[in-house]
């Protein structure tokens, strides 16, 4: 049995791409804004976009926390993720899994995401 492949891996990230790029067409961002807004190059957001590279989790952070969505909603558009109404995930397992992290890695990781939840509902 081989290693998973995460969702963010190059051979996984046109879906993913696509997207992002669509969320941010939906809200009227020029992808040099949020390029800047995320950190990264216009350049390295045009190959993500078009799914000519695959991100780190810090990148995809970053991205998902400049659009203001739910990194569960992109994972879940782009086929990651079962819709809502199926199931509910443990967070932590998803990110283990997907992401092929550590125990310990995966709870900092969802920690930082229920942050950022609660930040965006307060805004």
């Amino acid at each position: 049995m081989g290693k998973q492949e995460s969702p963010l891996d190059r051979n996984n990230a046109k879906h993913l791409g696509i997207v992002i790029k669509r969320m941010r067409i939906a809200q009227e961002i020029p992808a040099a804004r949020l390029a800047k807004m995320a950190g990264l190059s216009r350049s390295y957001l045009s190959y993500l976009e078009a799914g000519e590279r695959g991100m780190g989790l810090d990148k995809f952070v970053r991205i998902v926390t400049a659009l203001g969505v739910d990194p569960d909603e992109v994972l879940r558009e782009a086929g990651y993720l079962p819709p809502k109404k199926r199931a509910k995930l443990d967070p932590i397992k998803v990110l283990r899994e997907g992401f092929d992290l550590t125990l310990r890695q995966a709870e900092s990781a969802a920690a930082f995401v229920g942050f950022l939840k609660t930040q965006r509902r307060s805004a």
